[in-house]
């Protein structure tokens, strides 16, 4: 599988996001806090649903009542 791009809404600290992967290989990185994680959270959420979230950290921006994300 190949993914093309990522559309993020109100998934964490993105209210409205889309990123456009480039050929190869990609690195994540940046400062703590930044978002890394919520990219890959938002990759693994447009594949296989929201899963067990107890515990965890809130998908949604806080005061977001819905989220989502989609790939191509």
């Amino acid at each position: 599988m190949k993914i093309l791009s990522l559309e993020m809404k109100n998934i964490r600290s993105y209210v409205e996001e889309r990123i456009d992967f480039p050929e190869g290989n990609i690195l994540f990185e940046g400062d703590i806090g930044s978002g890394k994680s919520t990219i890959l959270m938002a990759v693994e959420f447009a594949l296989f649903g929201l899963g067990d979230t107890r515990g965890g950290i809130p998908f949604c921006v806080w005061g977001g009542r819905t989220g989502g994300g989609a790939l191509r």
